[in-house]
């Protein structure tokens, strides 16, 4: 996951380092509106990188890279760790910490596929589960994305656009 990130953040790095933007909306443990990471690139190999990028179509590369991501934003954002896959059915793709949230996130690589993405996804969570949910979503583009978090299913803001 880690070398897909790179593999992703590479063609928008500068000095080997990229700077991605999340907004925050909805945690109560972040204090924050904004989330910024400067995540640096030149620790991983280039090798692994270069098979990756030889062996994984861009899209998967994506969906990988989102992922790693998505876990550091969910660590830093509220201390959650991703528990195992979430069970088909419930809306969303991961457990986080022993059961307690669901995590379901979205990566792109173009900002005009984003919206309507974060729109289906919490919709299909808040029609599909009572429990307590996060949403992350990134795209790759412009390396910006939005957190957001619902207890038993229910938003606490009414802020729904990605671009604002």
């Amino acid at each position: 996951m880690i070398a897909a990130a790179v593999a992703v953040l590479q063609s928008k790095s500068v000095n080997n380092s990229a700077v991605v933007r999340f907004q925050v909306e909805n945690v109560q443990s972040f204090d924050d509106s904004e989330l910024i990471f400067e995540i640096d690139l030149s620790g991983v190999s280039r090798r692994d990188v270069t098979k990756l990028k030889r062996t994984h179509e861009p899209a998967r590369l994506v969906e990988m890279a989102a992922i790693a991501i998505r876990a550091l934003a969910v660590y830093h954002v509220g201390g959650h760790e991703i528990h195992r896959v979430a069970v088909s059915g419930s809306g969303a793709d991961y457990v986080l910490d022993r059961g307690r949230f669901l995590l379901e996130i979205c990566g792109r690589s173009r900002r005009a596929d984003i919206e309507q993405a974060w729109k289906d996804r919490k919709k299909r969570l808040e029609e599909s589960t009572k429990r307590g949910w996060y949403l992350v979503a990134i795209e790759f583009e412009s390396l910006t994305g939005r957190i957001t978090f619902a207890s038993r299913g229910k938003l606490h803001g009414n802020r729904t656009n990605f671009s604002e």
